[in-house]
């Protein structure tokens, strides 16, 4: 509600209050975008996009959804065009390997704490493609759930699911292999 009102505000013309949308939300949408496309510079740059986005598109906003769903899809939506215009090197699975990763293997790998196994859970995510990283970090990293993860990449809330439970299973061959 404070934030629709700020934003009510902005568009009536108090557009030095757009700071303080800027600073409620960059430090989260610079964390998603350097995720997405792994290099902090890069994502400064695409974060600065994204804020001058919504600044001018921000009659667009409906309040349909929160403002901050609505600011996280331009930032996706950002972080993966760039990811699009280079090339990403990413390292194929072999997907019938992938199907075979049981659920009890794969839930008890989620639950191991394995100091060792954590650094290569790191690096496996830093090599998924940015699509997957996108929602490794959405659901992960910003506590995000399924709907919201949805809404912001436009996709059903059973895709997210079937997508972020593949995504496990795919990690869990990397850190094992």
């Amino acid at each position: 509600m404070i934030e629709n009102s700020l934003i009510r505000q902005i568009i009536d013309g108090a557009t030095h209050r757009y700071a303080e949308l800027v600073q409620l939300h960059q430090s989260e949408v610079f964390a998603l975008i350097v995720r997405i496309v792994g290099n902090e510079a890069e994502a400064e740059e695409l974060t600065q996009d994204v804020f001058l986005k919504a600044y001018t598109n921000l009659r667009q906003f409906k309040a349909k959804s929160s403002f901050s769903t609505w600011l996280y899809r331009i930032a996706y939506n950002e972080a993966m065009s760039h990811t699009r215009r280079r090339k990403e090197v990413t390292i194929p699975l072999d997907e019938r390997r992938i199907a075979q990763v049981g659920e009890q293997e794969l839930e008890d790998w989620e639950l191991s704490e394995q100091e060792e196994e954590v650094e290569r859970l790191i690096g496996a995510i830093e090599v998924l493609p940015s699509q997957e990283r996108a929602l490794i970090t959405m659901f992960y990293y910003n506590g995000f759930t399924t709907e919201k993860c949805a809404e912001i990449t436009e996709q059903s809330v059973a895709n997210i699911k079937t997508k972020l439970h593949r995504i496990r299973k795919k990690l869990y061959l990397m850190v094992k292999s």
